[in-house]
């Protein structure tokens, strides 16, 4: 199984346990007795192998239209609120689309596209992809690039171990999207679907014992609301 080589506090190699959502997985398939190794890969060769079914399979990912044709999906393991990142001396204000007219928005690749397109097809921003989260809070502290949509909870994560602190930015109050962090397994996998359901059915059950609240606490982090949880796809 693969996660995400950066991608605080949730997934990474140099987190504790491997991060949130990792330790959460771990001790989900522990329960279930289906033990496994995690590799930590950029997120587009991991990507690629959980697709072709190469591995049992990745996380964190938020579900789209795209990934719901080849990959089962586990019930939510975290719900973020995903905003757009700025610096603070810059005078971007975000009421509807056109404020951004102009714009330039950054996001690795890899990274599911959805919550954006319709700036995207409508022109209003340009579009800068680069292999990874870090680079583009870097172009943005560089003035390379104007926008960061990210969960504040990752970005604000990702900034303060870049810059030691995340004064320089800020995030503007309009949400683009509720997103769940999910495991994902590949229907090309004959046994994809079973190991999904019996996933589901024992994180179902860690969540109402409270083992899955401890592992939050473990890792300072505040559990969703359940209002989060329902809205999140």
């Amino acid at each position: 199984m693969t996660g995400k080589d950066s991608y605080p506090p949730f997934s990474g190699e140099d987190l504790p346990n491997g991060g949130l959502v990792t330790e959460i997985i771990q001790a989900v398939l522990e329960r279930s007795g289906a033990g496994v190794k995690i590799e930590y890969l950029p997120w587009n060769r991991g990507f690629r192998m959980a697709e072709a079914g190469d591995v049992l399979g990745t996380f964190p990912y938020v579900k789209d239209r795209d990934r719901v044709d080849a990959f089962y999906f586990s019930s939510p393991l975290y719900v973020t609120v995903e905003l757009f990142f700025v610096r603070r001396d810059e005078e971007i204000k975000y009421t509807d689309d056109e404020d951004l007219a102009g714009l330039v928005l950054c996001r690795p690749l890899g990274y599911s596209l959805e919550s954006v397109e319709p700036l995207l097809e409508k022109n209003i921003v340009r579009l800068w992809t680069p292999n990874d989260l870090e680079t583009c809070f870097q172009l943005l502290e560089s003035k390379r690039v104007h926008l960061v949509p990210i969960g504040v909870r990752v970005g604000r994560s990702t900034i303060e171990r870049l810059f030691g602190d995340s004064e320089h930015f800020r995030v503007l109050s309009k949400p683009l999207q509720v997103n769940g962090l999910h495991l994902i397994i590949s229907r090309r996998r004959p046994d994809a679907e079973s190991v999904m359901t019996n996933f589901n059915k024992t994180l179902s059950e860690m969540w109402k014992e409270g083992a899955i609240r401890k592992i939050y606490d473990k890792h300072h982090t505040q559990m969703p609301t359940d209002e989060l949880l329902k809205a999140a796809p």
